[in-house]
């Protein structure tokens, strides 16, 4: 008994090592018998506004998309790109379409959470109240 699998979703690792960093901690847990399913992180740098050592680009993605412990593309917190018509984390969403896409999107309601819905996000784990979460679910999500 106990805990068999855990879900990381890499994405500090990413910004400091990128794609290199991922790999490594893919294939680091294969020596652990706790079974580590991994996410794809879809925000690498998480805005514009910082300065990181590495971003994950689509093409990286769909190497990724082929390591037999990812799951999906993790946590897109870029929820105003998705609403706003963001190319690039759009095609990102695109790439990933048919596996589990992870949502971040605390205070997101109405028409802005239907298009971030609409794009293919299936859950979110951040919401600022009972309502905001009730009307997740009632969405889908």
């Amino acid at each position: 008994m106990g805990t068999c699998c855990v879900v990381a979703d890499p994405h500090e690792i990413a910004n400091v090592l990128g794609l290199e960093g991922i790999k490594f901690m893919i294939e680091d847990s294969e020596k652990t018998p706790l079974k580590v399913y991994f996410m794809i992180p879809s925000s690498v740098p998480s805005t514009g506004l910082e300065t990181s050592g590495a971003e994950i680009s689509l093409e990286e993605i769909n190497v990724l998309k082929g390591f037999r412990r990812i799951l999906g593309l993790g946590e897109v917190m870029n929820y105003l790109g998705v609403v706003s018509k963001d190319r690039s984390i759009l095609d990102k969403i695109m790439a990933c379409s048919g596996i589990i896409i992870d949502g971040h999107a605390p205070g997101l309601r109405g028409d802005a959470l239907c298009a971030y819905i609409l794009a293919g996000i299936c859950s979110d784990h951040e919401a600022l109240g009972a309502d905001e979460a009730a009307e997740k679910l009632s969405l889908g999500m």
